[in-house]
């Protein structure tokens, strides 16, 4: 019995976009996520030739990434003569296909990884103290200087400088 593989990482915003093309048309896929199993990265680089995630897979047959795919899917939706959508031509064309064979696009049975998420930004780190004593983000004391400073257009050795301001006039401030 053939199906889809998909390699993919956690936040990857594409991995996400070509998961939920594939469950809106009830298409099933089985997901080899690198966040949780790493080791199968090397067999992802060795099949697909690409750093890129994802890597989809329908059976042995490589795809490509998420732009391939969306692509491909598309066409699936139009239907032909043999289909009436995308469905119908997956169970057909894949699922009832035996494969893959290929043992790198197997399914890991290995003890996944703690799948660890970036920890939350701490602005107070990178914090700027100001003359008052408190202390302020980067973010907010450019925002800060984009509100105080006058900016105007500056011409400088023949180019043209727009929304700028010379060192004089943060000085004199």
């Amino acid at each position: 019995m053939g199906r889809i593989t998909i390699f993919s990482v956690g936040d990857c915003r594409f991995c996400k976009k070509t998961k939920a093309a594939f469950s809106i048309r009830l298409i099933p896929y089985t997901e080899i996520c690198l966040n949780v199993h790493p080791e199968k990265r090397r067999d992802m680089l060795a099949v697909a030739d690409s750093l890129t995630v994802p890597q989809v897979f329908f059976n042995d047959n490589h795809i490509g990434g998420a732009d391939s795919v969306l692509a491909t899917l598309a066409i699936w939706d139009g239907g032909n003569e043999k289909y009436n959508n995308a469905l119908q031509r997956f169970q057909v064309e894949i699922q009832a296909v035996p494969g893959p064979f290929d043992q790198r696009l197997s399914i890991p049975t290995t003890q996944p990884l703690e799948d660890i998420q970036p920890l939350p930004r701490n602005e107070t780190r990178n914090a700027i103290p100001l003359p008052d004593g408190s202390k302020a983000s980067v973010f907010h004391v450019i925002k800060k200087l984009m509100e105080i400073l006058p900016r105007t257009t500056v011409t400088f050795r023949a180019t043209i400088h727009r929304s700028t301001f010379t060192g004089s006039q943060f000085v004199d401030k």
